[in-house]
């Protein structure tokens, strides 16, 4: 075991400018028994590259890790992960920022041989918010799940703990992060560009985890960057590996009789076909590809459409999305001029990645 106890990692792509900053909140902490890896998934700006070498150049504890081609957000993770073997790890992503304590309040947690995992309250904020961070340092506010019951509650909607999802926010052990890469092991090749991202990943730890550690302090801001509507309504292979990953996890909640998770996921899981399915009619180019998707969301219905008709549905908003979602399988076109184009153009104008 290295002297260090923790692992940071940080996947980077063309992000000179917020980049210097999420790094600067990383060195700048308290805490300061970790190593910093920096993984430089083959950037093209002629900028990242230099700021992640320069840091490497100033500060020991610095290390970083260049792709000699893009290989995306989960080679970048797994690969920063396997350059160490500290008893902890932790994933940021390249234009956030911690509060200067984050990692000191979440290793005096650390010390309960129980936990595995630790999760601190995050906010997304735009760019001006992140100008002017505000952080809590109040007493610890703080409550242990067990892994299953924490996996069940988050994906079921009924914790009151925001953002849990993302892989941000957090401080793992090694070992369940191993159990977790096992369990989307197979998926590597089929879902590349997803596999080792929330979607899929995520729920994983959770359920690997024997204790959870939740502290509802605000110690990370997430960058919500904003992109407009034309930009992103073409699909990107991502975008097509997220329903599927979506699906793997759905299957996986039920094989494991996490009742509560499966019939809400059930939802969202659907709603994202739909989203996708409106990329991919107005922006796929490729013809072939169209059908593929259309045949994908068929034996998606095939397979859990009866399920999602019998989901009890408490309140009214519930039943109304239901409604969409099984209109949807009938009358794509129709679904895609109405609600789609409404939800689209009006409500989701912009959008952030």
């Amino acid at each position: 075991m290295n002297s260090q106890k923790l692992s940071i990692i940080v996947p980077v792509y063309n992000s000179a400018g917020p980049l210097e900053k999420c790094i600067d909140s990383i060195l700048c902490q308290t805490y300061t028994e970790f190593k910093l890896y920096l993984v430089d998934d083959n950037s093209t700006d002629n900028k990242t590259t230099k700021v992640c070498d320069a840091y490497a150049l100033r500060d020991k504890r610095v290390h970083v890790i260049h792709h000699d081609r893009n290989r995306g957000l989960s080679i970048s993770r797994e690969d920063g992960f396997y350059a160490d073997n500290s008893e902890w790890v932790s994933f940021i992503d390249n234009d956030d920022l911690i509060a200067p304590y984050m990692y000191e309040e979440m290793m005096k947690f650390a010390q309960n041989e129980q936990v595995d995992m630790i999760c601190i309250r995050g906010e997304d904020k735009i760019e001006e918010e992140m100008e002017t961070p505000v952080w809590n340092r109040d007493t610890a506010n703080t409550f242990i799940l067990a892994g299953k019951d924490a996996c069940n509650k988050i994906y079921a909607n009924q914790l009151d703990f925001p953002l849990a999802q993302p892989i941000w926010g957090k401080m793992m052990r090694r070992g369940l992060v191993e159990k977790a890469r096992l369990d989307v092991l197979p998926y590597r090749e089929s879902l590349y560009w997803v596999f080792f991202e929330d979607v899929l990943f995520t729920p994983m730890l959770f359920y690997r985890a024997n204790t959870v550690l939740f502290d509802n302090r605000l110690m990370y801001l997430h960058r919500r960057v904003y992109t407009n509507l034309s930009s992103s309504v073409h699909p990107k292979e991502f975008h097509y590996e997220s329903v599927q990953a979506g699906i793997e996890v759905l299957r996986f909640l039920e094989r494991n009789h996490l009742t509560e998770a499966f019939e809400k996921h059930i939802v969202g899981c659907f709603l994202n076909m739909q989203s996708i399915w409106y990329k991919v009619w107005k922006g796929e180019t490729d013809n072939k590809r169209k059908m593929q998707y259309n045949q994908l969301v068929d034996q998606y219905y095939d397979e859990y459409g009866r399920k999602l008709r019998n989901i009890r549905m408490p309140n009214i908003y519930d039943k109304v999305i239901r409604m969409t979602i099984l209109m949807f399988e009938k009358h794509r076109i129709l679904w895609g001029k109405t609600i789609g184009n409404i939800y689209f153009k009006f409500l989701c104008r912009r959008t952030y990645m």
